[in-house]
């Protein structure tokens, strides 16, 4: 019962993340909207609620402790910048081909991770060699290593290894521990952080917010979604049977085209559809390995 509670709560946070993924996606191609201003917002107003709530239920310490924390100072630098180059992806190309330039850096990953490490998973990286190249013909059709696409794809994959690698650093001393409580509020102190770093890019960019009742709305659903999302992806991570969960993390990408493609009309092919599920599935086999 523990091990399907756990399955539920990571197909949770794949959908919402992947409901995250198309909502900005709506946001900044469709309707336009100022990457740096709805980052801000998106970040201000999950910080805010997290903020609130713990204060009510006193653990204002925690929250103090947390926010003026070198880690979370450092580490919210980190993920903002990440967080604005896929943004800007997700504004510029469709689900599935921001999807396809993270699915690159699944193979990196543990070659980086070996360096550093001094240990080579060799069955793993083999895994996702093959995970890499059944992609390849994707990654040709759609063009990712084109001059543009190629600069996008550089900055999503160095982004994303070196959220991982400063991830593990930051956040391992919970995860060692199985602080689950820690984790939550840490997570509040970095996204408290990735606010603050985004302001010295809105007041060089503007002079006055332009905010409205449509915005608010869709800004709470996104914030309500980021917290679920954030504690139920630390939830299954941090449980013993985050070997089972991790292939249903792995397929966020997945629903989030699935999702785009029903929501916004964008074009998925069958042979597109079940290349990506072959992807994700070796990504899956590739966390028993």
């Amino acid at each position: 019962m523990d091990s399907l509670f756990v399955i539920a709560v990571a197909c949770f946070s794949s959908l919402s993340r992947a409901s995250i993924n198309v909502i900005d996606r709506w946001q900044f191609a469709y309707k336009k909207e100022c990457v740096i201003q709805i980052t801000f917002f998106n970040n201000l107003f999950p910080v805010f609620l997290a903020v609130v709530c713990s204060l009510l239920l006193g653990y204002g310490n925690l929250v103090y402790k947390n926010i003026f924390c070198l880690d979370a100072f450092f580490f919210g630098a980190i993920i903002q910048v990440v967080a604005i180059t896929f943004s800007y992806a997700i504004k510029k190309y469709e689900l599935l081909k921001v999807t396809l330039m993270t699915r690159a850096s699944d193979f990196f990953m543990p070659i980086i991770f070996g360096f550093i490490s001094g240990f080579h998973n060799i069955n793993q990286i083999a895994v996702q060699l093959i995970g890499f190249l059944i992609t390849v013909p994707l990654f040709l059709r759609f063009k990712i290593f084109e001059l543009n696409s190629l600069y996008f794809l550089v900055l999503i994959v160095l982004g994303v290894t070196a959220q991982a690698i400063f991830g593990k650093y930051f956040m391992g001393n919970y995860f060692s521990h199985n602080n689950f409580e820690g984790l939550i509020f840490f997570t509040i102190g970095v996204i408290f952080w990735r606010t603050i770093w985004t302001l010295p890019m809105l007041f060089y960019k503007f002079k006055t917010l332009n905010f409205s009742i449509a915005l608010l709305k869709i800004t709470l659903l996104r914030s309500i979604l980021t917290l679920g999302t954030q504690i139920s992806f630390i939830y299954t991570i941090n449980s013993i049977f985050v070997d089972i969960a991790l292939p249903i993390l792995n397929l966020t990408g997945l629903f989030s085209i699935v999702l785009a493609s029903l929501l916004m009309k964008e074009k998925l092919g069958d042979h597109v559809l079940g290349l990506i599920f072959l992807t994700f599935l070796i990504s899956g086999v590739a966390s028993y390995v």
